[in-house]
């Protein structure tokens, strides 16, 4: 027969990732208790992903502004067999964020270096089993600490475009600066850890076409590792997030799908033991993307949809981005 404690202790398996579709933290509710634990993790890169333009860094040495919104409706919660589970997990979600890139003004090996940081807001109305609360909060800040980028394909185009291959190597972190609580019958936004997270990024845009000006690859591969939660003594496994874009450049307009594919290389530890299943994250997405460059602004404007492909141990939501990119 399974009591009170053994039924929580279930639950707690199932809400370790209530964020790992990148909205909030991940949380754990148990009816039969007076308390709860709350952790989770996101995976890959800055808050809504990468995509299109992936090595690319600006040219032209200085500060650039960077403002976002990112919007998540989850509508259930996905188990260790890639289905519904037993958990009612829905909500909204909007996340707004600035950041600040900087190029440095000068080079290394041939390469462009650059820093950036990303610090984002959350207003979020979510329901676990029942249990509603609006929040309004601060999330942890992520910085791409240095990043070197270097175009090795033509040296010269008539437009003016990169053609052939571009790569860029980074070393990012996650910061726990956002509100982090222990005892929450819905999750919080910040993590309650820190984030390690070197990453790699090749870029190749093709010769123009009968289309436009051609055809742009890009992915990136980040791996993360969590350091330990030390109000749970959670630890979760490694994650690997491989972001893709595949697009047309025409003119000022750049078109194409995006998606990703993220994967858990070890089970979850909690007081140091595996959590039965390893209750690993696994998702895929896969939607529209589309950038404007406005050169009168020094400014680029980007939107995409994400849509779920394929859930594990996470939260099966639809997301939306739409993003800005200014040079001061």
């Amino acid at each position: 027969m399974e009591t009170n404690s053994g039924k929580c202790r279930g639950d707690r398996m199932l809400f370790q990732k209530l964020a790992g579709a990148a909205i909030v933290a991940g949380a754990v509710v148990c009816t039969s208790a007076p308390t709860y634990a709350a952790e989770g993790i996101t995976y890959g890169g800055p808050r809504g992903g990468t995509d299109i333009n992936g090595a690319y860094l600006p040219q032209a040495s200085g500060f650039y502004g960077i403002a976002l919104l990112f919007v998540a409706a989850p509508d259930r919660y996905y188990g260790n067999n890639g289905g519904p589970s037993g958990l009612d997990f829905r909500g909204k979600a909007a996340v707004p964020g600035l950041g600040l890139l900087y190029v440095y003004p000068f080079k290394l090996a041939g390469g462009t270096l650059g820093s950036s940081v990303l610090e984002t807001y959350s207003a979020s109305r979510l329901c676990v089993n029942g249990t509603c609360r609006t929040t309004y909060e601060w999330g942890d800040l992520y910085s791409d600490i240095l990043m070197w980028s270097r175009h090795i394909g033509t040296r010269e185009s008539p437009n003016g475009l990169p053609y052939g291959l571009t790569v860029k190597a980074a070393f990012s972190m996650q910061f726990p600066t956002g509100k982090y609580e222990t005892t929450a019958p819905t999750p919080s936004f910040g993590n309650n850890v820190y984030r390690i997270i070197p990453n790699v990024a090749l870029t190749y845009l093709t010769g123009p076409n009968a289309i436009g000006d051609g055809v742009e690859f890009s992915a990136q591969v980040f791996y993360a590792t969590t350091t330990k939660n030390t109000a749970t003594d959670y630890n979760s496994g490694d994650t690997v997030d491989i972001d893709v874009g595949i697009s047309e450049r025409t003119g000022r307009w750049q078109y194409g799908l995006a998606g990703n594919y993220a994967f858990q290389l070890q089970g979850d530890k909690q007081y140091g033991v595996e959590l039965p299943g390893g209750n690993k994250i696994g998702i895929v997405t896969l939607g529209p993307v589309v950038a404007y460059q406005i050169p009168s602004w020094k400014s680029e404007i980007k939107a995409k949809l994400q849509l779920p492909v394929y859930t594990r141990n996470t939260a099966h939501q639809v997301a939306g981005m739409i993003s800005i990119v200014k040079a001061f």
